[in-house]
């Protein structure tokens, strides 16, 4: 059985003086963690981005950030044209956030 967890961030604000809760949904993977890098590619980013994509192609209001670019670019490299055409507009419109990793 697949197991995919997505974390959520929750945070909120205030607009005129009412207090308003966003939550953003993302997912995590750390490379070597639980599994190989290639196992995390294989079992799971390649199925979570996948999904992803054809969620944010749905619903235009959905959101969503990948933290983990060590896995974006083999993903992105398997994309065809039009796949990769559709993330640009995601990317362009504010639907998806691919974060680069930080260094210390």
């Amino acid at each position: 059985m697949l197991k995919i967890i997505f974390f959520f961030t929750l945070f909120f604000i205030c607009i005129k003086g009412r207090p308003v809760a966003h939550i953003i949904p993302h997912s995590h993977c750390d490379p070597g963690w639980l599994k190989t890098y290639e196992e995390y590619y294989k079992e799971d980013v390649k199925i979570i981005l996948s999904n992803v994509m054809t969620q944010l192609k749905i619903d235009s209001k959905k959101r969503f950030i990948w933290s983990d670019i060590s896995f974006w670019i083999p993903w992105w490299n398997e994309q065809t044209i039009d796949i990769q055409e559709l993330v640009k507009g995601f990317i362009k419109n504010g639907q998806l956030e691919v974060k680069k990793e930080k260094k210390n």
